[in-house]
């Protein structure tokens, strides 16, 4: 419904994909490919936004986008993060940096996430530098975040995430808007 501040210069908006024209990203036959084999059954989008990222813009904290729905085992994706690049990327403009397999180790932060943190075990941090048009694909559990933008210009990112049927994503977008009534 809203403009949601994710960190210091860093803002996601939400739209309506009937108001733009996102036919060719969702058309596309690798990206189905893939789609149909992460999600076999079924699967809708859950969210398209915008995230953008103003100059000055500082580093994230890592986080997860959303739940595991088991502490006791890894299970398949359930949602799956796909950002399109809306320019050509550089370091300067603060990329997507993720951890590569965390996605397994954040089900159960105590027992399987610190002893690697601690033992400086985790996967080396990387950042995609994409060019326009190109794709970041994630799961939902996995530990990212937005790098410092360190440029003059915006960086946009388009947002288009894919869950299974049964999923709904409640923690991002808060159901109450600012311009509801108060009871």
């Amino acid at each position: 419904k809203e403009i949601v501040q994710r960190h210091t210069n860093r803002y996601e908006m939400p739209f309506d994909q009937n108001n733009i024209n996102i036919d060719s990203i969702l058309n596309n036959v690798l990206l189905n490919n893939i789609l149909n084999e992460i999600f076999p059954t079924n699967y809708h989008i859950i969210n398209t936004s915008f995230v953008i990222s103003l100059p000055n813009a500082k580093d994230q904290g890592w986080h997860t986008d959303g739940p595991h729905f088991s502490v006791n085992e890894h299970l398949p994706c359930h949602c799956l993060n796909v950002f399109v690049s809306l320019i050509d990327m550089s370091i300067e403009l603060g990329p997507t940096e993720l951890r590569p397999g965390s996605h397994i180790l954040t089900r159960d932060m105590k027992k399987l996430f610190l002893p690697k943190l601690l033992t400086n075990r985790l996967s080396k941090a990387v950042s995609p530098i994409l060019n326009k048009g190109q794709i970041l694909m994630f799961d939902y559990r996995i530990l990212h975040r937005g790098l410092e933008n360190k440029s003059n210009q915006l960086r946009p990112v388009l947002v288009i995430t894919f869950a299974k049927t049964w999923f709904k994503d409640v923690l991002n977008f808060p159901k109450r808007s600012l311009f509801d009534e108060v009871i």
